[in-house]
């Protein structure tokens, strides 16, 4: 189990707390818009889906239980691999158009 800390008052960080902890960091850090944990975690799915992992080793990261909890989070980066796919094949074949 993980607990997270405010280091200015020594008491763990509620999910809301840390939410709100991780936004501020974002905007410190010049990130634009709302990054809550949320956000981060379909950001994480997605890129190593992208990056060509594997589900089993994103759930490992991500904690997700199933492949299907990440579908949601991942169905477009399918969508996006098959369109290039389908555009590369376009324009080897030619259209003619």
């Amino acid at each position: 189990m993980l607990f997270l800390v405010n280091p200015k008052t020594g008491a763990a960080l509620s999910s809301e707390g840390f939410g709100n902890w991780l936004r501020e960091a974002a905007k410190r850090a010049g990130i634009e818009g709302t990054r809550g944990p949320h956000g981060l975690r379909k950001a994480a799915c997605r890129i190593l889906v992208e990056l060509g992992s594997d589900g089993e080793t994103v759930r490992g990261i991500t904690g997700h239980a199933s492949e299907r909890e990440m579908i949601p989070y991942i169905k477009d980066v399918d969508q996006l691999k098959k369109a290039k796919q389908a555009m590369e094949v376009w324009e080897k074949n030619g259209t003619g158009m």
